[in-house]
């Protein structure tokens, strides 16, 4: 892999991290106290109450700004199609959210399989949506060369072959 490369996938790696644990960072710390107190069945309440959807938007609203600043170099079908359905999704993700919660609100009962499925799916989208949108942020990136090592190089090379 060419020097740049590896730049350009350390970049994405770790603004793409950085993006996902940003958001997951309260469910996870919340896990902790669950598995010390022995309530690990309580695990499922965060998907039951939607928890998932809060989650997908905002690694949702991260890909469309993303997406958005980086518009003239989305060049596969699969990066438009994600660009265009995640602002739908976002909507979504938020109005079921905000259902969810209403209903919750006023004691009426939920279908929490669908829910559940939903807001994981959702999820996996929105993962996939970040990281597509992080990775071509980074295609704009240059590369970063050290040009008075490489002028070394070439002149060595230029030397050894006389």
């Amino acid at each position: 892999m060419a020097p740049f490369d590896k730049q350009r996938l350390h970049r994405t790696l770790k603004v793409f991290f950085y993006n996902v644990l940003g958001v997951i960072l309260p469910f996870l710390l919340s896990l902790i106290p669950m598995f010390i107190l022995s309530k690990t069945e309580e695990i499922s309440s965060f998907l039951d109450q939607g928890q998932f959807f809060l989650f997908s938007a905002g690694l949702l609203t991260s890909s469309i700004l993303m997406f958005g600043e980086n518009r003239d170099f989305i060049k596969t079908d699969f990066d438009k199609f994600l660009n265009f359905i995640s602002f739908w999704l976002l909507i979504f993700c938020s109005a079921f959210y905000a259902i969810i919660y209403c209903l919750s609100l006023i004691k009426i009962p939920m279908y929490t399989a669908f829910i559940r499925s939903s807001s994981i799916i959702l999820f996996i989208i929105a993962i996939v949506s970040i990281y597509r949108s992080v990775f071509i942020d980074s295609i704009k990136i240059k590369p970063k060369i050290d040009v008075k090592k490489e002028s070394d190089n070439e002149i060595n090379s230029i030397m050894e072959t006389l």
